[in-house]
């Protein structure tokens, strides 16, 4: 009996003296989180896009609380959440105009044709690599959508016409999209511009008609128009001056291609009915 009972004392008592052990260690070195990193973490939209620098929402809700990042640079996050942010850490912080994601690119299925087949991975990325894509404007939008599956917010999605279509309401301007898409044709633009250009392509008039029937032409009458000089031509495509636009709407009418959009078009519809009023 002897010889199976000494040894299951010993390596009993061996192990409630390294469960002892443990137990010390882990009450000396636990770290202590602060209970304001699950408050922050909670504001915070929870997408964990990575857009931050960092893996997930609750790495960055620790940097927030150590001081190490201020809360405006979580992108997605809207003034409401970022002011309960500095309320919770007794902070003070500047929140800036949100940011919408604005395509450039009006050429779709119905004004912009195509210079070859493809049949491969339906992805802009995957089609981009081959000769640029399939599309007859090498700088438009190619329709497969990768932005729209890119978007963790659901804010996107692909209109009949083979472009996508954002929904202001829900997207947070965290700039997922621009970095999805090959050809660059998403820009971050500040809520409430009033006029922006709908077409990214640099080429001359003949290039631009052959391809799209949208596209920009740069016959600069945009400029030539505007009545308070806030378009320059930037080589062949012009470049508005948002502090000087006041949404008269005069470039939108005169352009001769409709490459012009409207993000606040029921303002500028309510300003050209004024005109017309007088």
């Amino acid at each position: 009996m002897d010889t199976y009972l000494i040894p299951i004392l010993s390596m009993g008592g061996l192990g409630a003296l390294l469960a002892s052990v443990l137990v010390l260690a882990d009450s000396k070195l636990r770290v202590q989180e602060d209970p304001n990193i699950d408050l922050v973490e909670e504001e915070l939209p929870g997408a964990n896009c990575g857009v931050c620098g960092y893996p997930g929402c609750r790495q960055f809700a620790e940097q927030v609380v150590a001081g190490k990042l201020d809360p405006t640079e979580c992108r997605p996050s809207n003034s409401a959440a970022i002011e309960a942010i500095a309320g919770i850490l007794g902070i003070e912080v500047e929140v800036g105009v949100p940011l919408k994601a604005r395509i450039r690119c009006l050429g779709g299925m119905a004004e912009a044709g195509t210079r070859a087949d493809y049949a491969g991975v339906e992805d802009c990325r995957a089609a981009a690599l081959v000769g640029g894509g399939n599309k007859g404007c090498v700088y438009g939008c190619l329709g497969f959508g990768t932005c729209v599956e890119s978007c963790p917010f659901g804010a996107m999605r692909m209109d009949a016409n083979g472009l996508p279509e954002i929904n202001d309401d829900l997207c947070t301007g965290c700039g997922i999209c621009t970095e999805a898409c090959p050809k660059k044709i998403i820009d971050l633009v500040r809520e409430g511009e009033k006029v922006l250009i709908g077409c990214s392509s640099p080429e001359k008039t003949k290039a631009v008609k052959e391809v799209c029937s949208r596209g920009c032409i740069g016959c600069s009458l945009c400029a030539k128009v505007c009545p308070v000089d806030a378009i320059v031509m930037d080589g062949n495509l012009p470049n508005i001056d948002q502090e000087k636009c006041t949404a008269c709407g005069d470039c939108i009418d005169r352009c001769p291609t409709d490459s012009l959009l409207e993000p606040q078009i029921n303002h500028i519809l309510l300003i050209r009915q004024k005109k017309e009023a007088v």
